[in-house]
């Protein structure tokens, strides 16, 4: 059964970014496939290739960045961990979480600064002749929705 309250709404919500970055990954894989058989059986390539993959990889990187916040699962290092004591450690995850807020923000903008350019130059790729913006919606996207699960996770430091 499922949860109708605003909370499920939420979490079904929150399994998004993992089901696109799942998707990304699963399309890498057979596009790849496909074009590796098409080339060595019948040496038929897939046109545009190279440049789904990328696409898939911003997706599956910037998606994966989300679920990565919203889990906590980011890589750490506890060799303070010993000295700092309690307190200490949560006063230096809670400086980790906002560095890491800011260092967000540092992408989104300089993120959204070259997607500008990228559509007043009318940037497009070299076989499918996409604009380029194909390559940086997954990407800003994915630094919003981590920005927001960085927010969340800053404003609620006791949740796990």
């Amino acid at each position: 059964m499922t949860d109708p309250s605003a909370r499920g709404v939420l979490r079904r919500l929150a399994a998004l970014p993992a089901v696109v970055a799942a998707a990304a990954i699963v399309v890498m894989a057979a596009v790849s496939l496909v074009d590796i058989v098409g080339r060595s059986l019948f040496g038929l390539a897939v046109h545009g290739t190279y440049e789904i993959i990328r696409i898939c990889l911003c997706a599956s990187i910037f998606f994966g960045l989300v679920v990565a916040t919203m889990e906590r699962a980011h890589i750490t290092v506890d060799v303070i961990d010993q000295l700092a004591g309690e307190t200490g450690i949560r006063r230096l995850k809670q400086l980790a979480r906002l560095c890491f807020l800011v260092f967000l923000a540092m992408l989104i903008y300089a993120g959204w600064r070259q997607s500008q350019d990228v559509m007043a130059f009318g940037d497009v790729t070299d076989d499918l002749r996409l604009s380029k913006l194909v390559f940086w919606s997954p990407i800003l996207t994915g630094l919003c929705l981590a920005a927001i699960a960085a927010v969340a996770d800053l404003l609620h430091p006791e949740r796990n």
